[in-house]
């Protein structure tokens, strides 16, 4: 647990860092166009005469077009996600000796993990046996290994692919722990380097793949210039209203609640979602106690006496272990208590809204962004608030800190019904797949643990039965 959140931390950190650059720069291109916004306000109005919102769209599309001309962008560049998995996975099996290195070698990296793991044992067998029954067993159970191997990689990236964050090197150090952790776990079943290394090539392949194409999606998404473009129509909309002088507040309200309170709000009931949910199936007698659910698990297998489930639980027990959690965790929430915990914290996010709203209201200055940064300081050890929507918030802002305030508190109430509906109109099998913290696998560690043992301890339980 220690390894895995110091993992997590240093991957936060690397990508802070890196975001720091990145947001410095958006920040100086905002400041740009919204001052020469500003000068664009004061010569239209300086001509003295009625313009029309076409001439306006002129006037603007034109300052657009001159100020980005001035600013300076550079191509985003991206890297190679390949090179750093590729000198990650040397290091980790350079312990192996030159003849790991030399079977490295024999294979590109971009050319592993595209098709299905396969891997043929080599050497003789033990005498005694034919070489058709033992390459049975030795299959069969390299098989079974890789493919529980396999699965938690292709699991652990698909959960990180999911939070679209840039890729570092932790994410494939964490990778590699993952196979040597299970093949430590394992050792009963007899492997060779040939085997480390085609398994740890195939998945470092198609994870490498996947962080590539995280990678380069993050690039784009933070490319300042994209970024500007896309927030183009919302300048435009702001300019025209500032022309024209037009009260801000309530628009101003509703967009701060949409794009920047309401995406905090929904990431944070995301986050705690998880651990309740694992939390309340935990008191049950079935998840109680790593005996009660060995049992429990048991006890259906022999039920229900279908043969197609005990080939399953001998021949991919994790698979049909976690198969077994996620059946009992839809079914006990089928009935809809998962709203329980999401009203809860929906509920603990509104009063924490509310309050840091009321507390900047008592604050001396009457300057709207120092009213809005209050907020978002107060609420800081809570939620997380975009600093792309807020920066595009404040442009051009000349809303009334008091109009604002009373237009806020209204749209946060109505936040807080539009999110209770749409929470009642997503199903409970879509919300487990964006939950931050997997129910599945929390229990699944807590319960299980170390799959080999467990399973080495099931038959005295089958044949008290």
């Amino acid at each position: 647990m220690e390894r895995s959140v110091f993992n997590q931390l240093t991957a936060a950190a690397e990508n802070r860092e890196g975001m720091r650059e990145i947001e410095k720069i958006k920040e100086n291109y905002k400041k740009e166009i919204e001052k020469a916004v500003h000068v664009l306000i004061d010569k239209c109005r300086k001509k003295n005469v009625q313009m029309s919102d076409e001439e306006l769209d002129k006037e603007f599309d034109k300052m657009w077009s001159e100020t980005l001309e001035k600013l300076s962008f550079s191509e985003p560049k991206t890297s190679s996600v390949f090179t750093n998995v590729s000198h990650c996975l040397r290091l980790n099996l350079s312990h192996r000796g030159s003849h790991a290195c030399e079977l490295l070698s024999q294979k590109s990296l971009q050319d592993c993990g595209k098709e299905p793991f396969k891997y043929k044992p080599e050497g003789n067998y033990k005498k005694g046996l034919k070489q058709s029954q033992m390459m049975f067993f030795v299959f069969g159970s390299l098989k079974e290994l890789a493919d529980s191997i396999i699965d938690a990689c292709t699991q652990f990236v698909s959960e990180t692919v999911k939070r679209k964050n840039n890729y570092t090197d932790t994410y494939i150090q964490e990778i590699l722990h993952i196979i040597d952790e299970k093949l430590q776990n394992n050792q009963d079943v007899k492997t060779d380097t040939k085997f480390e290394v085609s398994l740890k090539q195939h998945i470092c392949g198609f994870a490498a793949r996947e962080f590539q194409k995280m990678h380069e999606d993050f690039i784009q998404a933070n490319d300042p210039y994209r970024c500007l473009m896309k927030n183009k129509e919302k300048f435009h909309d702001d300019f025209i209203d500032a022309f024209h002088e037009r009260d801000q507040c309530q628009k101003k309200a509703e967009e701060f609640t949409n794009q920047c309170l309401k995406p905090a709000v929904e990431d944070f009931i995301s986050w705690f979602l998880g651990p309740d949910i694992t939390g309340e199936m935990l008191t049950c007698e079935q998840f109680s106690t790593r005996m009660s659910f060995q049992y429990s698990v048991l006890r259906d297998l022999l039920s229900k006496d279908d043969f197609e489930n005990y080939v399953s639980y001998i021949d991919s027990y994790e698979k049909y272990i976690k198969s077994w959690i996620l059946n009992k965790i839809v079914e006990h929430f089928s009935t809809g208590s998962v709203s329980e915990f999401e009203d809860r914290h929906l509920q603990s996010c509104i009063r924490s809204i509310n309050d840091a709203i009321n507390k900047a209201k008592r604050g001396e200055t009457d300057d709207m962004k120092t009213f809005v940064e209050d907020i978002c300081k107060e609420l800081g050890d809570k939620l997380v608030i975009s600093q792309d929507a807020l920066g595009a918030f404040m442009m051009l802002n000349n809303a009334d800190k008091k109009q604002f305030a009373d237009w806020l508190t209204v749209s946060v109430n109505e936040m807080e019904q539009d999110l209770r509906k749409e929470f009642k109109n997503v199903s409970f099998e879509m919300k487990l797949q964006h939950l931050h913290v997997q129910p599945l696998n929390e229990l699944f560690n807590r319960l299980v643990g170390c799959a080999n043992s467990v399973h080495s301890a099931k038959l005295p339980v089958m044949q008290e039965e």
